[in-house]
């Protein structure tokens, strides 16, 4: 567990959750994602799509702005963005809002990122001058 008071997540309360809100994703492949976030759980299901569980309380107060906000950033954004495809909502075998989005292949970038430095930060100037031109008027706070 990462964060105190963590909800135990596994594929056995993924298959549960999806056969109780998305029977027709039900039987689709699962399998965890290992990844260096710290949040969410992230499980691929199937070959074009991944499921985010939120550790704790207030990290499932996300959810609601990403399916808000995402797909009004995203061709706005030089990168391929997350598309929200379906919401679950708090249950007997999860107590928080969860989500499911597209799957974007590509690679995790880290602190040890060493091909090409230079690439990295041209793109990530690239990414926050966008992200910095969408006009933030009707945004969240």
């Amino acid at each position: 567990m990462m964060h105190p008071g963590e909800i135990p997540i596994d594929e056995s309360l993924v298959v549960k959750l999806l056969h109780a809100r998305f029977p027709s994703w039900a039987n689709l492949p699962l399998r965890k994602v290992e990844s260096t976030g710290t949040e969410y759980a992230l499980f691929r299901l199937g070959d074009d799509m991944v499921v985010r569980l939120p550790r704790v309380e207030q990290f499932s107060k996300n959810i609601q702005k990403e399916h808000t906000w995402l797909p009004k950033l995203a061709p706005h954004l030089p990168v391929p963005v997350p598309k929200p495809l379906a919401k679950g909502q708090p249950s007997g075998y999860f107590p928080f809002e969860w989500s499911i989005y597209n799957w974007i292949e590509g690679e995790a970038v880290s602190f040890n990122y060493r091909s090409d430095p230079e690439a990295l930060a041209m793109d990530l100037a690239d990414f926050n001058k966008a992200l910095r031109n969408i006009d933030p008027a009707d945004g969240p706070p």
